[in-house]
């Protein structure tokens, strides 16, 4: 990491939560791959990954939630492409804007994040996507 120049990027293998995505682009990663949105449901109130089956009861109205009959599973996958390209579109626009950490107090608190922002100071990562950092 601390060899890292402005080409390198920084791919998270295994990370699909949202939030836990937030603080790794606020540490500094470029990019993510899981296999949670095969394997869950996120729910979009909460930002938290579920059982498919508990999809219909976070009141979902996306248009696959909203429209598509058929398996748990199968809505459950469409449903989180759909909250990815979204999510993925704003976690851009929160590096852009340098509002990642604003963000990520809504549901980790004020104290996590100064405490991420410290420990990436210290092994030299800039808090490149903080107005705090």
């Amino acid at each position: 990491m601390n060899q890292r120049d402005e080409h390198s990027m920084l791919h998270v293998l295994g990370c699909g939560n949202p939030v836990v995505m937030a603080c790794y682009a606020l540490a500094g990663a470029d990019s993510f791959d899981s296999l949670d949105w095969i394997q869950g449901a996120v729910d979009v109130r909460t930002l938290t990954v579920t059982d498919p089956v508990l999809l219909r009861s976070t009141g979902c109205k996306c248009r696959f939630c909203a429209d598509l009959p058929g398996p748990d599973r199968e809505r459950a996958a469409l449903h989180n492409l759909l909250f990815y390209q979204d999510f993925g579109t704003k976690l851009r626009g929160m590096i852009r804007d340098m509002t990642v950490s604003d963000f990520l107090q809504e549901f980790v608190g004020k104290e996590q994040v100064v405490e991420l922002l410290k420990a990436a100071s210290e092994i030299g990562i800039q808090g490149r996507v903080s107005r705090a950092g």
